[in-house]
């Protein structure tokens, strides 16, 4: 019986040591997943947020440093998409290292991106014409820009005001992609 009893406990050792490595893995990524949730939405209230996903393992150790290496917050918006890249967010300071925005701004009419293959390009197929489309950002409204026809629609991005433009947008099949920056970013809780 005692042969039994200990061959027993030293299979059911490694399954507990697992078991309770994977509970708190979890309970850490839910933790930070919370973390991230709750300081973006205080930080941009006028944002409801549809979906976040934390990213760098092992959660435990990021928990455990209070920080959250990277995390995105896909943002809702009355036309289009949105999504929030935060990188290096330090829970102890309230400081995001690098926050990206990315904007997709629907065309102004059906449109075929126009790029060669593994290549990314500011034009589309609009109407028959090659159109190059560009972006600027005055205060909180991010305007997209057509070489010829009409431009898309002007996007209100409240509380994004300091940020810039990162680079060139891009023409994809849902519509024209800009990518907006902000470094040292504070995201505080409420």
């Amino acid at each position: 019986m005692r042969i039994f009893l200990t061959v027993l406990l030293g299979l059911l050792a490694p399954v507990a040591v697992v078991g309770g490595g994977l509970v708190a893995e979890t309970v850490s990524h839910d933790n930070l997943t919370d973390e991230v949730v709750d300081r973006v939405e205080a930080t941009y209230p006028g944002w409801r947020i549809t979906d976040s996903n934390v990213r760098g393992r092992p959660y435990v150790v990021s928990a455990a440093q209070d920080r959250v290496s990277t995390a995105y917050v896909d943002l809702a918006v009355r036309e289009g998409s949105a999504s929030l890249l935060v990188q290096e967010l330090d829970l102890a300071t309230d400081v995001a290292e690098r926050t990206a925005l990315f904007v997709t701004v629907p065309y102004p009419a059906p449109a075929t991106p126009v790029a060669g293959p593994n290549e990314i390009s500011p034009r589309a197929r609009v109407g028959g014409q090659v159109v190059t489309f560009s972006a600027r950002l005055q205060g909180e409204r991010l305007r997209v820009g057509a070489s010829a026809g009409p431009s898309p629609r002007s996007v209100d991005l409240p509380g994004f005001a300091g940020m810039r433009i990162a680079r060139t947008p891009v023409a994809t099949d849902q519509g024209v992609v800009v990518e907006l920056e902000a470094r040292r970013v504070p995201l505080r809780r409420a």
